[in-house]
């Protein structure tokens, strides 16, 4: 896979991530650009996978729709289901105070340990 495609790959993944990330905090683009200090031309273009945004405007996007910066880079599949899932799951997760997030680690844990193979 050449540096160009390997590009654009990242920039769809991190697009698509923004874009999960922004509708379930249940932000418009035009809010997020507020947010951010960017225009909603921008934003769109980052969520197309058009524009690689710098560092700085990413963590200014994760902190607006309430995501660690690593969920626009881990695990860089394109499985949207997944991406979607996952996204709910963080933005429930970050609601929930020490003690409940506690008791929602180990709920999770004892399905994994019980869950058979598929």
């Amino acid at each position: 896979m050449t540096l160009p495609v390997m590009q654009g790959l990242l920039n769809v993944s991190i697009g698509k991530r923004v874009k999960t990330a922004r509708e379930h905090a249940g932000l418009s683009q035009e809010r997020l650009a507020e947010i951010v200090g960017k225009t909603k031309d921008t934003i769109s273009n980052i969520e197309r996978g058009r524009n690689m945004p710098t560092l700085e405007t990413m963590q200014k996007i994760c902190d607006g729709i309430n995501v660690p910066i690593v969920y626009l880079f881990d695990d860089f599949s394109t499985d949207r289901v997944k991406i979607e899932l996952k996204a709910k799951l963080d933005y429930a997760f970050r609601q929930l105070n020490e003690d409940d997030a506690r008791a929602v680690v180990a709920m999770i844990e004892a399905f994994v340990s019980v869950r058979s193979p598929d």
